[in-house]
């Protein structure tokens, strides 16, 4: 079992949170999302994509690279195919960089599939700009407890993709006991970390995002 680090075509800032992320994966590049490894001090074990966003530079550049070809004709993203892979591959671990930025719709699938990571017990989280994206996840009959570190006064939200049932929160501004809180709501949204924040929750789903 490994870990992966899949480099997608939307924005990175390399935060020092992102450099703890990147050591000891293997990396894959995703169609023009290649373009930031040589940033990251990272080489790309393969490419995978149809090729669409990738000039001719980068071809050059990483011309020694695996490349998995796909037509644009397809059912699946570069970025799925791309987890797919890691899948196949035994990945115990992955980090999507450069998730955010460009259409909405492929961030929000991007962090949909942090969803159903999460679901296979799969360690993950995404990294869009400056931001970090952790996903979160109830099995059913059991209670969640989940840490995640955040720098003191940082800002971080929690955004359900479902009703949320039973949310404590500590470590934090505006800390929470044991709320129901209902899809759409913004009740969890711009908290402020003051210490390693822990979350408690009975049933939902949804990410954290950390500025």
């Amino acid at each position: 079992m490994s870990k992966f680090v899949i480099l997608l075509n939307g924005d990175v800032v390399l935060t020092p949170r992102l450099k703890k992320h990147l050591t000891g994966g293997r990396v894959v590049g995703v169609d023009g999302g290649i373009r930031h490894a040589d940033a990251l001090g990272l080489k790309p074990e393969v490419w995978i994509g149809d090729f669409d966003s990738s000039s001719p530079e980068m071809k050059q550049r990483w011309a020694n690279v695996d490349r998995r070809c796909f037509s644009k004709d397809k059912d699946d993203s570069d970025g799925a195919l791309a987890i797919a892979y890691a899948i196949e591959h035994g990945a115990s671990e992955i980090v999507l960089i450069g998730a955010g930025g460009g259409r909405f719709d492929m961030v929000a699938s991007h962090h949909m599939q942090l969803i159903a990571l999460a679901k296979r017990k799969i360690k993950c989280c995404s990294f869009c700009g400056a931001q970090q994206v952790l996903p979160f996840f109830v099995e059913q009959g059991y209670r969640l407890r989940f840490e995640f570190e955040a720098e003191v006064g940082s800002l971080f939200s929690l955004v359900g993709f479902s009703d949320l049932d039973g949310l404590s929160l500590s470590g934090v501004k505006w800390p929470l006991d044991n709320r129901f809180v209902k899809l759409g709501s913004s009740l969890t949204l711009s908290n402020v970390a003051t210490d390693r924040v822990q979350m408690q929750l009975s049933c939902g789903y949804g990410i954290v995002i950390i500025a």
